[in-house]
């Protein structure tokens, strides 16, 4: 799994270079005036979650929640002001909800697997990390492929 680069994993392994971009947001169930100028705001947050720098506001409170999923009815209860989630991930916990929420980019974070010290087999981390580029590489020309102009998506791609 895709780990966020943090200053704690780079302890005790090496960031095998950026696999993907994921843009992370501000989840809201109110259209809340700019974070930065609100005090006391109540975020939802994933435990273990390397996000905790995107908190916003003066004296933030953070609610540590088990999944996503939880942190996403807490703030349908009203329990917390703002859910700091990736975007790929509201449809699926917002689907059946009525009411209105609003949203905001909280930051694109960098994510790519994380190669342990204690391998000594350079040669493996090489190859782990040619793996990482050629992905990437991949990924970049299949999104430029979806990008043409009025090239139709083919529902079998």
């Amino acid at each position: 799994m895709p780990l966020i680069q943090t200053v704690e994993r780079d302890q005790y392994a090496d960031f095998g270079g950026t696999l993907f971009q994921l843009e992370y947001v501000y989840l809201m169930v109110q259209d809340l005036p700019p974070l930065d100028s609100m005090t006391g705001l109540r975020f939802g947050f994933v435990r273990k979650f390397a996000g905790l720098e995107l908190l916003k506001g003066d004296s933030p409170q953070v609610t540590h929640v088990s999944d996503w999923e939880q942190a996403v009815r807490m703030l349908r209860l009203g329990r917390v002001d703002v859910v700091v989630l990736p975007k790929i991930m509201m449809d699926l916990y917002l689907k059946d909800y009525q009411g209105a929420y609003y949203d905001r980019t909280a930051a694109w974070i960098d994510l790519s697997m994380y190669i342990s010290h204690s391998v000594e087999d350079n040669g493996l981390k090489e190859d782990f990390r040619d793996a990482i580029r050629t992905c990437r590489l991949i990924g970049e020309k299949n999104h430029e492929a979806w990008d043409i102009p009025g090239r139709q998506r083919d529902p079998e791609d």
